[in-house]
């Protein structure tokens, strides 16, 4: 699924003495089975849009265009196909039908929110992951196929959790749960606010990847929110980053590797990227970043090209 907004603001309480602007006239595109970073810091928009795409909110002004995927042909993405759907999301009022249409498109967008573990209540994890499709008035057996499918993509093996209590679990296995609830709802697009906020490292390493398997196995268009880049670095093919109320990139790995060598935005690099220009100064490194992007995405490979070049 592709995602373009264009001209998006949002202003909280609008109409009131409490009215703020919470994003100003951004306007970015989202391509199809990305996984995309989402970076800001807080106050900076990132969250107030993730709700905008996600239909949570109304937009104040300009309107969000949903690219649905030829279903003859789902290799094909590209945008003028006379098989993919178009949604589209504005500020003006729109006929019940598009509605119709528009909150179908929605539901199949996931959203795990920030420490989403709160957001757990039932008596077991069977009950909390199935609580989802059984609003959906599913089967039984159709709802025990897709909590059974949800926990074993999430590591959570059926008979050892099932019949346990979420709030008994660690950390990590109930943000895992949480996850699994939202895969039950077989959702087409992933949107995540700050994923691993409040894990210990092992923890974080762990839903990272998983949540990027994932991405890759269904298929998904993923946003992830993070304070940090390193977390997401090596997974990443596209950025957002917010910064005060606005939309200051949208851009790939390469473009943004581009503007650190130039020095030309102000994001903070990941810790492999500092070090890379760390010995360029030094002239110890001779090429550019660009060049050695595919380098730069963990520290395995970097280590080995600085094998390389220094013996």
């Amino acid at each position: 699924m592709q995602i373009q907004c264009k001209n998006l603001s949002y202003i909280y309480q609008q109409g009131t003495p409490f009215e703020e602007l919470a994003i100003d006239d951004i306007s970015f595109t989202i391509p199809s089975r990305s996984f995309v970073s989402v970076l800001g810091r807080t106050g900076s928009g990132k969250t107030t849009a993730l709700q905008l795409i996600k239909g949570l909110i109304k937009p104040s002004t300009g309107e969000i265009i949903y690219q649905g995927e030829n279903h003859e042909n789902p290799a094909d993405n590209s945008t003028n196909h006379s098989d993919n759907k178009l949604y589209v999301f504005s500020a003006t009022k729109q006929p019940r039908n598009e509605r119709n249409r528009l909150e179908a498109l929605w539901n199949s967008i996931g959203y795990l929110f920030q420490y989403p573990e709160h957001q757990l209540f039932e008596e077991t994890v069977e009950a909390d992951i199935a609580y989802g499709p059984k609003n959906l008035k599913y089967t039984d057996d159709k709802v025990h196929k897709l909590v059974a499918s949800a926990m074993e993509l999430t590591g959570l093996e059926y008979s050892e959790f099932a019949k346990r209590a979420p709030f008994q679990l660690s950390g990590g296995q109930m943000r895992r749960v949480a996850l699994a609830g939202i895969l039950a709802m077989e959702p087409k697009m992933m949107i995540l606010d700050e994923p691993m906020a409040g894990l210990d490292s092992v923890s974080k390493v762990r839903l990272t990847n998983m949540i990027y398997n994932l991405h890759k196995e269904l298929r998904w268009t993923t946003l992830c929110v993070s304070h940090h880049i390193d977390e997401l670095w090596k997974y990443t093919d596209y950025y957002l980053v917010f910064a005060d109320k606005k939309v200051n990139f949208a851009g790939t790995s390469s473009q943004l590797l581009d503007r650190w060598q130039e020095r030309s935005i102000e994001v903070e690099p990941p810790s492999l990227v500092k070090l890379a220009l760390s010995l360029q100064a030094k002239g110890i490194i001779q090429k550019s970043l660009i060049e050695l992007e595919e380098e730069l995405k963990t520290e395995d490979s970097f280590a080995a090209y600085l094998r390389g070049i220094i013996c």
